[in-house]
């Protein structure tokens, strides 16, 4: 037996236990993990700073992971993870055969990618690992982002992902998101603003979407959520668009497709946390970007494409749950430059 007092990996990983050896071949280990700032794994998919305890335990055919992780910072793009053709879990029969359950937590700077959604989450979640496969109970909540419907980036007011047990990674979704498309609802109307919310539950391999508006679109020719998708694409409803829209003016379904993807480019290009591109009939109407600068610290810019308008948001966590949000509004071309501020403390609790 060899008693590990301290082996330190880099400066983000400290081990120590016991090892069983039979003929200097490792037979059975006990072995604990302290983490801080490590970074396990740095793929396309998954990028992954965190911090913690693990303990090790058992033999090299049948090894358990037990501990807590509290993810730091995290990048996970949940639509290549599941749609890689080889799991991680099966690269090796160590990994294969490996026992685990981790207690999983995040607080802050964990986004979420998706092809519909892109979100910062909260909460604490058990992973569980055996030979039938991985399995994940409890629930993340949305701090900020969006739901991409159409083209259009919505901002998701509310965001549950309650992970149930099912093998894989396939959490129930309960999702509220809202956007404002200014567009042309009745035949021979003048174009207004319509506020578009979108509800979505199911799970993430099988969402069921409902939108709403206000106000209520008419739907005559088409069913009102075919005509709310068809607004929601071009900004005209499904009777405007049979009645008189010519083919022509297509112009904001191109800018709605294109808007979408550069916000996407401009989030990995310029490696910022938050980026949200709103179109408004032909324009694109408003750009805002955000970034985490430390581990409390979020700062966010917003600029109006049609006025001198701009916003800077600052967001301070003070703790688990209560933030102070700060907003300053400007207007260089008002004849007086008007100037807006708000100071606000938020307290978010789980029940």
């Amino acid at each position: 037996m060899i008693s590990v007092d301290r082996i330190t990996v880099g400066n983000s990983a400290v081990l120590d236990g016991e090892v069983t050896l039979n003929k200097f071949v490792p037979e059975q280990w006990d072995l604990s993990v302290q983490l801080a700032d490590f970074e396990p794994v740095a793929w396309s998919e998954l990028s992954l700073n965190s911090s913690g305890e693990l303990h090790f335990s058992g033999s090299p055919a049948q090894t358990k992971v037990a501990g807590t992780v509290l993810m730091n910072q995290a990048d996970i793009r949940l639509g290549d993870l599941i749609e890689s053709p080889v799991s991680i879990w099966e690269t090796s029969e160590f990994l294969r055969d490996l026992d685990l359950h981790l207690e999983l937590a995040a607080e802050r700077q964990v986004w979420i990618r998706d092809p519909t959604f892109d979100v910062e989450v909260i909460g604490d979640v058990d992973v569980i690992k055996d030979r039938d496969g991985v399995r994940i109970y409890g629930t993340m909540q949305s701090r900020r982002g969006n739901y991409i419907l159409q083209n259009r980036r919505l901002r998701i007011n509310q965001g549950d992902l309650q992970f149930v047990g099912r093998v894989g990674v396939n959490p129930d979704l309960d999702i509220r998101a809202e956007t404002q498309v200014r567009g042309i609802i009745e035949a021979n109307g003048q174009s207004e603003k319509v506020t578009v919310n979108a509800n979505i539950q199911g799970t993430l391999n099988h969402p069921q979407l409902a939108l709403t508006s206000d106000p209520v679109l008419p739907a005559t020719i088409a069913n009102r959520e075919l005509s709310l998708t068809t607004f929601l694409l071009t900004g005209w409803t499904a009777d405007v668009i049979a009645s008189e829209v010519n083919p022509k003016d297509v112009g904001s379904v191109v800018l709605g497709i294109a808007a979408n993807r550069l916000g996407q480019r401009l989030g990995q290009e310029l490696n910022l946390d938050l980026v949200e591109v709103d179109i408004d009939e032909a324009n694109i109407s408003r750009i805002r970007v955000g970034k985490y600068l430390g581990d409390w610290l979020f700062v966010s810019y917003g600029q109006d494409m049609s006025s001198s308008a701009q916003q800077i948001g600052l967001e301070v966590e003070v703790m688990r749950g209560l933030t102070i949000e700060a907003r300053q509004e400007v207007d260089e071309e008002t004849k007086n430059r008007r100037t807006r501020q708000s100071l606000g403390l938020f307290w978010k609790k789980e029940w």
